[in-house]
């Protein structure tokens, strides 16, 4: 036993168009459009190098940053020491140990003193 469809109202079996509407459409790619799809999925790629060139760069400079400050913590840690090692020195150097080691006082004194350089007289 067969159903029929029975309409429900008088639109339903046609849409009143005043063209026909085809049956079957080619879509149909015209040279312009593949241009821009060409130079939007270019750009898209250029965009995306171009981001991972960025992440990498800024990676590496964390890195360098961080080798930079280990190496100032080590740096400064030695200036420690050398200072320590001045400071102990200094301590013992006095003047009468000066003179028992060949030193001696100098008679006359001379001290220089410099002017203030200004750009006339950088001629």
């Amino acid at each position: 036993m067969r159903r029929t469809k029975t309409p429900l109202s008088v639109f339903q079996a046609h849409l009143p168009f005043k063209r026909p509407v085809p049956q079957r459409t080619i879509a149909v790619s015209l040279a312009l459009e593949r241009r821009m799809i060409f130079i939007l999925g270019a750009l898209l790629f250029a965009l995306a190098f171009v981001y991972s060139y960025f992440v990498m760069m800024s990676v590496a400079h964390v890195v360098a940053r961080e080798d930079t400050q280990y190496d100032t913590e080590r740096l400064s840690g030695a200036v420690a020491e050398l200072e320590q090692q001045y400071l102990a020195a200094s301590v013992q150097i006095t003047e009468a140990k000066a003179l028992a080691s060949g030193f001696t006082l100098s008679p006359k004194q001379t001290f220089v003193e410099r002017d203030a350089v200004t750009l006339r007289d950088a001629r």
